[in-house]
């Protein structure tokens, strides 16, 4: 790919975003951050640049708070890496009901709050999912 082909956002605002996804993995806690990033032209995707927007990332990583709260049986039959998997990799009913379970765990105790708090205080009113 050719030089900032993929580059959305001013790559000077990642060490920020990167450090609080680190913390809140060694943390076992959820990684949902909500922040307001800076957009810079993108010529493939026909972006311009020159703006900022807040956006609640939400990424599935292991989470020793959930899994903690798993039965002992349940938490046993889930791999270390859960749930890093490809999407064609949850095979089984218990895997995909798992996951299933935990996104709506991370969604109903941490996203719905910070999206709220986000259009109270007057974020912008598009949301992509």
């Amino acid at each position: 790919m050719q030089r900032d082909f993929l580059t959305v956002f001013e790559p000077s605002e990642f060490e920020g975003l990167w450090s609080e996804l680190e913390a809140n993995y060694k943390a076992g806690r959820p990684v949902v951050i909500r922040g307001r990033y800076t957009v810079v032209d993108n010529l493939h995707f026909d972006i311009v640049g020159g703006w900022q927007v807040e956006i609640v990332w939400v990424i599935a990583l292991p989470i020793r708070l959930w899994r903690a709260a798993l039965p002992a049986r349940t938490a046993a039959a889930l791999p270390a890496w859960f749930p890093n998997y490809h999407a064609n990799d949850l095979t089984t009913h218990m895997e995909l009901s798992a996951f299933s379970q935990l996104i709506s765990w991370i969604t109903q105790q941490y996203v719905v709050k910070e999206l709220r708090e986000m259009l109270e205080q007057g974020g912008t009113t598009n949301i992509a999912v």
